[in-house]
């Protein structure tokens, strides 16, 4: 399984979670998603979602990278 420098930031905690850049109190920029365990989004974002190059990981390992 492929592990970036997030992977521990989503083992554990409460989900989902954002950290990172926002706006208007909505993510934009640069962040980090956690959806559930092991499965997490990195990447940009506007207006709260999915916007411009990330890596989207998998719980099941695997994982995503391009446009979004």
């Amino acid at each position: 399984m492929y592990k970036d420098k997030h992977y521990n930031k989503c083992k554990s905690g409460s989900f989902p979670r954002y950290e990172g850049q926002s706006k208007k109190g909505k993510a934009h920029g640069e962040g980090l998603h956690c959806i559930k365990k092991d499965e997490y989004y990195s990447g940009q974002f506007k207006n709260g979602i999915y916007e411009g190059i990330g890596y989207y990981f998998f719980s099941n390992g695997n994982k995503y990278f391009g446009e979004f």
